[in-house]
């Protein structure tokens, strides 16, 4: 680590006489892919330039400085909330580092093909030269300091409110005075605060028991609606004035009348409104990938389509079964297990791999295939296997086969279960859930909670039955035996497509 640092400084001193391409790095230390870009994609990069590009670096996480100028270069070209890392080149803004690595070469070819790079505007030099003073420090010499409160309300598990608490401990290392208090929204008391300060703040109804969501004593910001801008604007403006606590600002009638609202609004649903958000929280992109990558591999490997079928429905069963005891207030706390995320990033991680692999082979098939050399195809099952296989169905160990394939389905279908299940459910599923608590509404409420699962799980019942019905057709069969080429070509990029969907769903 000590010899990458050494070069990336040794590369970033400019050379007497020679003017360069600036390029500011924006970093954090606990990124792991700033890491990955410092120290596997940026040496190459210096060494290839050298003599020709100037890097400077800023770590965000310890130095308060560093980040208000980060967020000075994002005001000067046009963004916000820039994931990390983050690199600026003239006006130039790469957030992230896949936008870095894809994009960052050919930016600095294209500077570079002029016979004189040209210097550096008045502004990047500004940035360079002058410091940057924190609106706190501003303010105590005024004597105008005040303590800043809001509410951040989570839901454990969720990804969205995991970003966003790191970006409200920025701002807290920013500004001192700035108070934050995280609750959980999934605590029958926290949803009446939550329905109380909706209602206060006139947050749209669709929008009550929404996490993440952030509130000041006169201002809400739910979902989408939240980005670090406007939380640092808000902050900075009640610096010098202060505010009260938003916890603190609700009456008793106003907190009775938010536990009343949330049993009307239960009372307004319908099944067909319970139906329709059932369906729209089942588009489950992670699932879908998941349900289809277990039907192609089974079929792959010469699994019959009764035992695929009950591999699939026992996956979708157990999507079913997670969600409703969830639903029931049972298992919550497995939902901010760190583990349970390992579990299912390692399922993905396999998948993945196993998909990326068969994508390959399969177009290596295509190409076997469009010379007629069938014989060289890899993915099919030779006929000594073929026959163990059949050996091997009349023997009594194929029931423990089907069993074990039928518990993975079901073990992935409870981890990937409680990964999404923080994103989804809008107002209706945090609605049933609180008036499940309530003993004259609880068996309307177990009900609409179980209709609710049962049409979350169709979309993925579909995509299965699509899935299944595409390997098992005796139509799509005569065209696969008439199509081989295109059949592999087709294969290999659903297994690609598949492969990649879950690399993303890890990172």
């Amino acid at each position: 680590m000590k010899r990458l640092f050494l070069l990336l400084v040794l590369f970033s001193v400019p050379l007497l006489g020679e003017e360069k391409l600036e390029i500011h790095l924006f970093w954090s230390k606990d990124c792991e892919y700033c890491h990955d870009i410092m120290e596997n994609f940026l040496p190459p990069l210096l060494e290839k330039y050298r003599g020709k590009i100037e890097l400077h670096q800023y770590e965000i996480t310890e130095n308060i400085e560093n980040y208000r100028l980060l967020t000075k270069f994002e005001q000067e070209s046009g963004t916000e909330n820039s994931p990390i890392p983050v690199i600026f080149v003239r006006n130039i803004a790469l957030g992230g580092a896949d936008r870095i690595k894809s994009e960052l070469p050919g930016i600095i070819e294209s500077f570079l093909k002029k016979s004189k790079v040209e210097p550096q505007n008045q502004r990047v030099e500004e940035k360079k030269t002058e410091p940057v003073e924190s609106p706190v420090a501003q303010a105590q010499e005024d004597k105008a300091v005040h303590q800043v409160y809001l509410v951040f309300f989570y839901k454990p598990g969720c990804s969205h409110c995991d970003r966003l608490s790191v970006h409200l401990d920025f701002l807290k290392k920013i500004y001192p005075t700035l108070q934050i208090r995280s609750i959980n929204i999934e605590e029958k008391e926290n949803k009446i605060l939550n329905e109380a300060l909706c209602e206060r703040l006139g947050v749209p109804a669709e929008k009550h028991l929404v996490a993440p969501s952030v509130f000041f004593d006169d201002t809400a910001m739910v979902g989408e609606g939240i980005n670090l801008s406007r939380l640092t604007a808000i902050v900075e403006s009640k610096i010098k004035t202060g505010n009260s606590p938003p916890w603190e600002i609700l009456s008793e009638s106003e907190m009775a009348k938010a536990k009343e609202n949330i049993k009307s609004r239960f009372r307004t649903f319908s099944p067909f409104v319970v139906i329709s958000a059932g369906l729209l929280d089942g588009i489950n992109p992670c699932a879908f990938a998941t349900i289809a990558f277990f039907v192609v591999f089974l079929r792959a490997i010469g699994r019959k389509q009764k035992e695929v079928l009950l591999v699939g429905l026992s996956f979708a069963l157990a999507v079913f079964t997670t969600y409703f005891v969830l639903g029931l207030g049972f298992l919550n706390f497995l939902k901010a297990l760190a583990v349970v995320k390992i579990l299912a990033k390692i399922i993905y991680a396999i998948g993945a791999i196993a998909a990326i692999i068969f994508g390959i082979l399969s177009f290596y098939d295509f190409f076997k295939a469009r010379k007629g050399e069938f014989k060289g195809i890899i993915l099919q099952l030779p006929e000594p296997i073929k026959r163990r296989i059949h050996r091997t169905i009349m023997e009594k160990n194929e029931s423990r086969r089907h069993r074990n394939y039928v518990i993975m389905a079901s073990v992935t279908g409870f981890l990937i279960s409680l990964l999404e299940l923080a994103c989804t459910g809008q107002v209706y599923l945090p609605t049933l859930v609180y008036v499940l608590s309530d003993s004259t509404l609880r068996l309307r409420a177990v009900f609409y909670l179980l209709l609710y699962n049962l049409m979350f799980i169709v979309p993925l019942l579909a995509v299965f039955g699509l899935f299944l019905w595409g390997t098992s057709s005796e139509k799509i069969n005569l065209f696969v035996a008439r199509s081989t080429a295109t059949v592999k070509l087709l294969t290999s990029i659903l297994f690609l497509v598949l492969g990649a969907f879950l690399i993303r769903t890890i990172i």
